[in-house]
């Protein structure tokens, strides 16, 4: 069990979208996140984080300040309780108010939902089902069908952070072209003027890191080929739908559709506590600056609270954001033209960084799975993408490649309204030599600070096209 948790700063859910209470793991295993005791009156844990919210000191403009953090998916719950623990005195003392959202996103627990309880969208949470092995086996032959395909892709993936294919870097060139025209829109070489305010880190990797990576790679490339494909499909696809579907039972819990009397509310438990704090807010809104930070698929939940509330937002952040780019344009676009004092920040690893994430840098040589972050497996295997706006917005290649759609840019230029003052794009340098200064894996994020605003904003400078050879899109 976790010590010294600061429930006052914590706010925990199950699988069914009840709030949890973080102390009670009521059947001690060693590995939580599937039975904590539900709470069974939410409204006095949400008055006593509430009450301690109106006590947060003002700053020196006379606001409370209040930063939300949402985590993404692979997390265990004894795992986001210990970064609730250890982060809060920090947040605290650069003047924010830390409020740590945490679901239950765990892949044991997302695959077992999956494998045993929940059939057709409905959670039969108290009945083992007896199909579990028929579900099991249908999955692991899916992954034997489909490892060709997987194993091509991986191929594929891997290929683009040979260093002797720079020239062919097609996606980060076109990506990068396209980052160039919008910092200079404001007139020809006119970066005085930016439509967005974008910034690309350098790839600084050295000869050392191209062996490493290349001796780790042909290492560990028969258990890639064998093991990966199989086990990507077999427990990936699956786990990843239960996922999001635990991220919507924090708004819609299934006792609104099975279970009662009629509702006339909805009764997700973060739906719950987010009304509980705008009654709050609405006493004094002038005296409250909140910001919300997503991490992966953390800005599926950070979206779903955006729609559904018309708080205030002072600054909202995707970091490496695992929703799609649809999803986020439809959630921000709406509510920028009734917010324009809103930054919204989108942080994103370096393209390759993205690419070439492996356990092998965490675990020295230890590198068995394919390579590239959560977002490289959502968009290629995990879900299934109708078109390009379906893909994850935590990309930069993504991103870039729809941002032209933002009001205000080229083809929208004509638009009533004109948010290129309110959205900034950071993508982080690659190398080694960078990793205490910028997050070289999907889950370094947390490693940094990510509550502080200089940790947002887009650099100053950023290298030019020539660095990759861009010779197609110059």
């Amino acid at each position: 069990m976790v010590k010294n948790i600061p429930l006052e700063n914590v706010v925990m859910f199950d699988k069914r979208g009840r709030l949890v209470d973080p102390t009670d793991n009521m059947l001690g295993l060693k590995i939580p996140g599937f039975r904590y005791s539900p709470i069974d009156d939410p409204s006095l844990y949400f008055e006593q984080v509430t009450t301690a919210l109106k006590n947060h000191p003002k700053d020196s403009n006379g606001k409370r300040k209040v930063l939300f953090y949402i985590h993404g998916g692979l997390n265990t719950q004894k795992s986001t309780l210990e970064r609730a623990r250890d982060l809060s005195p920090k947040i605290l003392k650069a003047g924010y108010y830390p409020v740590f959202v945490n679901w239950q996103s765990s892949l044991p627990s997302s695959y077992l939902s999956h494998l045993l309880w929940v059939r057709q969208g409905r959670d039969w949470d108290w009945w083992l089902s007896p199909l579990g092995p028929f579900y099991l086996g249908a999955d692991i032959a899916r992954g034997v069908v489909r490892a060709p395909m997987v194993s091509l892709a991986q191929i594929y993936n891997d290929m683009l952070t040979f260093p002797f294919l720079k020239p062919y870097y097609n996606e980060i060139c076109t990506a990068k072209a396209l980052e160039k025209e919008y910092r200079e829109e404001g007139g020809s070489g006119n970066t005085s003027n930016p439509a967005l305010a974008i910034s690309f880190g350098p790839d600084q990797r050295t000869n050392g890191e191209f062996v490493d990576s290349l001796g780790t790679y042909i290492l560990t490339l028969p258990f890639k080929w064998v093991l990966t494909p199989v086990a990507l499909d077999t427990f990936g696809t699956n786990s990843w739908e239960m996922m999001n579907r635990n991220a919507r039972m924090l708004f819609y819990t299934e006792d609104e559709f099975f279970r009662g009397t009629p509702r006339t509310d909805q009764s997700g438990g973060l739906y719950r506590f987010m009304k509980a704090l705008k009654d709050t807010v609405d006493e004094n809104p002038e005296e409250w600056e909140i910001t919300l930070v997503g991490h992966s698929m953390g800005t599926i939940v950070m979206n779903e609270i955006i729609r559904s509330f018309s708080l205030n937002f002072e600054n909202i952040v995707y970091m490496a954001g695992a929703t799609s780019v649809r999803d986020y344009q439809d959630t921000i676009f709406p509510y920028l033209k009734a917010h324009p004092q809103t930054q919204v920040y989108h942080l994103v690893l370096h393209p390759l960084a993205e690419i070439r994430d492996r356990w092998g840098d965490k675990y020295l040589w230890i590198d068995p799975p394919m390579r590239g972050s959560l977002l490289v497996w959502i968009d290629q295997f995990l879900s299934r993408p109708e078109t390009s706006l379906d893909k994850t917005v935590g990309r930069f290649s993504n991103l870039m490649r729809a941002v032209h759609t933002t009001p205000g840019l080229s083809g929208n230029a004509q638009s009533t309204y004109d948010f290129r003052s309110q959205i900034h794009i950071k993508v982080f340098g690659v190398g080694k030599n960078m990793k205490d200064l910028a997050p070289q894996r999907h889950g370094d994020f947390n490693d940094f600070d990510f509550w502080e605003k200089d940790f947002w904003k887009p650099d100053q400078t950023s290298d030019d096209l020539s660095d990759y050879q861009c010779l197609s899109v110059q």
